[in-house]
């Protein structure tokens, strides 16, 4: 028997819109709390709090600004006071302290906000219309990445990172067993992936294929880490259709085909799949729709694709499995395995040629 699903009743409908419509005054509340400080005083505080005057000195308001602002982040449940004093609540220190908090909210705050208001713009003529909100005038984010402002900049990288990283650690090994000579970083954006491949396996040789402006940050990190003889680069336009190299026994993609329309992977798929040797894998690591190990994660790919529509290029966004299996085999690929449970909810799909079984 199929269950019955839970109607709101019209009151509680009529809580949720106006928590939404409340939303936008709730979420600056939150910015300025961890801008003027607030937070972190708070959290040193502990369970004793604070007084609202200690506050006020802390932060440099006056008596007006700070309990306007007090209530409201009380609203938002960051906040609550109790025999005078002001202390976090848990969703405050969580905000103040956890890592995957804080990479989404500075992300959210510094990288996405303002841009988002041309969210409908974006939609209806499928350009990034909210990318000059950054001071960018490109077509799409991605070349003027390390020209950003702060705090844009080291929001955008920490949010990249974060993910990126806990998943890599992860995929890693299912990379490492193969025994690669070669492997291509498709978007390898920093270098920190092809870095981490290099510095785990002695024999790897690693190419990233990016855009030149990254690709010259991948060079400046590469000499850091003392690896330039084993890390170059291939400076390339993927949607020019550029000639590859195709010596590679391994194509690695972590976080990029989400960075491209359907029609645009489909394509910078197929080139590669031109160029790569018959025996050759394209390793996908992507955070996918369909494969979230809870409903707040689906919520947050549905959500932040959206910073792809307004801000970074106007038409990509995050994937599942489904789709992607349908983008790469427009471009003449064929899944040959699946990995999920990567990092914080990332998929490792490894794709052959179709036919190319060896």
């Amino acid at each position: 028997m199929k269950p019955q699903r839970k109607e709101k009743s019209a009151f509680e409908a009529k809580v949720d819109a106006q928590r939404l419509a409340c939303a936008p005054f709730e979420f600056q509340a939150a910015v300025a709390m961890r801008d003027l400080g607030l937070l972190e005083a708070l959290d040193s505080c502990g369970d004793k709090g604070a007084a609202e005057e200690d506050l006020r000195a802390a932060a440099g308001l006056s008596e007006y600004g700070a309990r306007v602002l007090l209530e409201a982040a009380r609203s938002a449940g960051l906040i609550e006071q109790e025999d005078g004093r002001w202390r976090l609540t848990k969703t405050g220190w969580f905000l103040q302290n956890d890592e995957l908090t804080r990479a989404n909210f500075d992300f959210a705050a510094d990288v996405c906000y303002t841009g988002l208001s041309r969210l409908g713009d974006s939609l209806r003529s499928g350009r990034p219309e909210g990318l000059a909100a950054l001071g960018l005038h490109s077509k799409t984010v991605y070349p003027g990445l390390g020209a950003l402002p702060e705090p844009a900049r080291s929001s955008w990288f920490r949010y990249d990172h974060f993910f990126s990283d806990a998943a890599f650690q992860d995929a890693l090994p299912h990379v490492l067993k193969r025994h690669p000579g070669l492997l291509y970083d498709v978007g390898g954006n920093t270098g920190i992936w092809s870095i981490l491949c290099c510095r785990s396996d002695p024999q790897l040789r690693c190419v990233v294929i990016d855009l030149p402006q990254q690709c010259r940050m991948v060079r400046e990190n590469a000499a850091r880490a003392g690896l330039s003889g084993r890390i170059g680069t291939f400076e390339a336009d993927l949607l020019a259709s550029p000639g590859l190299p195709g010596e590679a026994d391994l194509w690695w993609m972590s976080q990029f085909l989400d960075c491209f329309s359907a029609e645009e992977a489909c394509r910078i798929l197929r080139s590669i799949a031109r160029s790569m040797k018959k025996e050759a894998r394209i390793l996908v690591l992507e955070p996918l729709l369909d494969h979230q190990p809870f409903e707040a994660g689906r919520r947050c790919l549905a959500d932040y694709s959206l910073y792809f529509t307004a801000i970074a290029n106007g038409t990509s966004r995050f994937y599942s499995q489904e789709e992607l299996q349908a983008i790469a085999s427009g471009a003449g690929l064929e899944l040959e395995s699946v990995v999920q449970g990567l990092g914080l909810g990332h998929t490792l799909l490894t794709f052959r040629k179709s036919g190319g079984r060896s």
